[in-house]
């Protein structure tokens, strides 16, 4: 996710060297809105503060969400794991 959230921000910079600024919360609602389907708690999060965004505070955010679903596949991924192990124990 930073990659894609990095090129849209590159892409408001160059928008701005071209003489086209955007303003910073413009840009973090479309990361926002780009995030995909599993992000949609965090883009629920997101949009229903009543803080103004800033580019800054949506890759961070998305960046501890994108960790946070990390650890839980892989967690995840271990208990299956354990559960086939202990199965297999079992048939023994």
């Amino acid at each position: 996710m930073h990659n894609q959230l990095n090129a849209m921000w590159q892409k408001a910079r160059i928008l701005k060297s071209l003489g086209q600024p955007l303003d910073d919360s413009l840009i973090a609602i479309a990361m926002v809105i780009s995030l995909p389907p599993s992000y949609a708690t965090l883009r629920t999060i997101l949009m229903s503060s009543n803080d103004k965004l800033s580019i800054d505070s949506i890759i961070s955010q998305v960046l501890v969400e994108e960790k946070s679903q990390q650890l839980a596949s892989s967690g995840q991924s271990a208990l299956v794991a354990r559960t086939l192990q202990k199965e297999r124990a079992q048939r023994r």
